[in-house]
């Protein structure tokens, strides 16, 4: 008896202690919530997800070397019971939901010249085009969002110079807002008020090089800039239920990551995350911002999380055994998180010793995670 309870002790205090560290997913939670996984096809990983009104899950695929249909110019969903199909959209991917549920997705095409033509389309639920734009020549769209009566897009190449534009959906009119020299966007978002905000990203090239800034683009056309301190580079950013303007930035790797919020009234605060990545974040309805965070040392197999008030809450895993990795986030109009999911790679070097590790992992089925907090 007095053996059976030491030993009980002792776990009790080893559960504790462990989940202090945030090494258990069934204790270091920041709410009681459970992630649900839909599993996709073999060799069949998902990005670039967006989320309609009606549940359904849209994404575009990306394939591993053993996959042997069509590669590229697919969409993939899965509905609202979970069932997982794709369908074929010639030239076109990267789905993104409009503000009325509208499926609009990005691709290239060729003029007559031969040249290749950035293309900008609203496609239908059977993967048909409803409504094309040549939004002119280059191989990609970077990012787009979608306004009401508007489509903002980076579009690659733009020049030696890194531009954002927007383009009219009422009349087709495309207008160009340069950025910063030596600087690039890794994300955008829309504020409640119609306003573009996105990541302006610079290296340290010249005597005014190296400052970047989290930028708003207002109803008038003119660029106003947050400048962030000398060194760190803003990787991703989504706009919270109140206007809140929620960033992720690094410093120098994981251990020196920053997670920012501004104000509706200007006024910015950040916060370190010694164990999160901030290249994908999304805020909840509550108002709480996601990042990929680590659980089980160093590997990536977690969600992380700052309330409203910059209060931090414990990593949970991402999935029910707590062995996937969370990338590219989002939300749904319910608040609720999606993200997709897939093995960690572990292994790297510098003459390729990971390169069987990670063509087993790209050949394995991905999955895509939600999360009710």
């Amino acid at each position: 008896m007095c053996m059976d309870m030491a030993t009980n002790r002792t776990r009790q205090v080893l559960t504790a202690f462990l989940a202090a560290l945030g090494l258990l997913c069934g204790v270091a939670r920041a709410h009681a919530a459970t992630p649900t996984t839909y599993r996709l096809g073999d060799a069949t990983h998902a990005r670039s997800l967006a989320i309609g009104e009606d549940g359904m899950v849209w994404f575009a695929p990306e394939y591993g070397p053993a996959w042997t249909g069509p590669r590229g110019e697919t969409i993939g969903r899965v509905d609202a019971e979970g069932a997982v199909g794709e369908f074929s959209t010639p030239g076109l991917e990267d789905p993104v939901i409009g503000p009325s549920g509208e499926l609009w997705a990005s691709g290239s095409s060729t003029d007559a010249a031969g040249k290749g033509v950035v293309v900008i389309a609203r496609i239908s639920a059977t993967g048909g085009t409803e409504r094309a734009f040549a939004v002119g020549h280059g191989r990609r769209v970077e990012s787009m969002v979608v306004a009401p009566d508007a489509i903002w897009f980076v579009r690659v190449p733009a020049g030696h110079r890194e531009r954002i534009e927007r383009l009219s959906t009422t009349d087709g009119g495309v207008r160009r807002f340069p950025l910063a020299r030596y600087c690039e966007t890794r994300g955008m978002a829309l504020a409640p008020d119609g306003s573009l905000w996105f990541t302006e990203g610079c290296e340290g090239t010249g005597s005014r090089g190296g400052v970047s800034s989290i930028a708003r683009i207002g109803a008038g056309g003119k660029i106003h800039r947050h400048r962030l301190p000398r060194g760190e580079f803003p990787e991703s950013i989504a706009i919270g239920p109140a206007g809140t303007v929620w960033f992720g930035a690094s410093n120098g790797g994981l251990q020196r990551s920053r997670i920012g919020r501004i104000s509706p009234s200007g006024r910015r605060s950040e916060y370190r995350i010694r164990h999160g990545d901030p290249r994908s974040i999304a805020v909840d309805g509550e108002g709480r911002v996601w990042y990929p965070s680590t659980l089980r040392g160093s590997t990536v197999h977690g969600l992380g999380s700052i309330g409203p008030s910059g209060r931090p809450g414990r990593p949970i895993c991402a999935d029910p055994a707590c062995d996937l990795a969370p990338s590219d986030l989002t939300t749904g109009p319910d608040g609720s998180l999606w993200y997709a999911l897939g093995r960690f790679q572990k292994i790297f070097g510098p003459k390729g010793e990971g390169l069987a590790e990670q063509q087993a992992i790209e050949d394995e089925a991905g999955f895509i995670g939600h999360l009710v907090p």
